[in-house]
């Protein structure tokens, strides 16, 4: 029992957690663009993503996290989206994630938000005055794609801080790299031989 015990130890020690790994590219708008994303039926291209120390039309939402956000300013309800396409490991727990935040000052609310992976929703967040963030969990497909869909109907809203990562081990099959066979093979040498001496010393009578 002491040995299987200590064999599980081994095992974990060497194999450890699964690095996390971020799939969305400028998730955080810091590059002071749209690089990464897909903008897709916006009139509100331009100057949609703003430095927090010059505004939007009035607005100082201020970023979430870094220096840079996007503010939508479209004023119809058709809805417009951003979206990214990565690859990733197939079968893999993803995490997604992202913050939002809505105008105060317009009459008739803060506008929509719907988020989608692979065309399926996750969920649609309550806008309100402070940044609010939501948060879900998918199984990634080998190639997937994150939308976010928001209409305005004349409010503002703004996006930061959007992520879809792993965050732990893969459910499908993970396979060990050579260095860590070799390292695994001299653990259970080490083991073996441990076990081996202990049934050969003397026993008190």
């Amino acid at each position: 029992m002491k040995y299987s015990t200590a064999l599980a130890a081994v095992l974990i020690a060497l194999m450890g957690p699964a690095s996390a790994t971020e799939y969305l590219a400028n998730g955080g708008f810091e590059s002071g663009d749209f690089s990464g994303w897909d903008l897709e039926d916006s009139p509100a291209a331009d100057d949609a993503v703003v430095a927090t120390d010059n505004g939007f039309l009035g607005l100082n939402y201020g970023a979430e996290k870094g220096d840079w956000y996007f503010v939508s300013a479209v004023s119809t309800q058709t809805p417009s989206s951003l979206s990214q396409t990565f690859s990733d490991i197939k079968g893999q727990q993803l995490t997604v994630s992202g913050w939002a935040i809505g105008d105060p000052n317009t009459p008739d609310g803060y506008g929509e938000i719907t988020y989608f992976f692979n065309n399926q929703e996750l969920g649609a967040p309550t806008v309100t005055k402070t940044w609010t963030q939501s948060t879900f969990h998918v199984t990634a497909t080998g190639s997937d794609i994150f939308t976010i869909q928001f209409g305005d109907n004349g409010s503002f809203i703004g996006l930061d801080e959007f992520s879809v990562s792993s965050g732990g081990l893969s459910t499908s099959r993970v396979v060990p790299e050579p260095t860590t066979w070799a390292m695994m093979l001299i653990g259970f040498a080490g083991l073996g031989y441990a076990g081996y001496r202990r049934a050969r010393e003397p026993r008190p009578a």
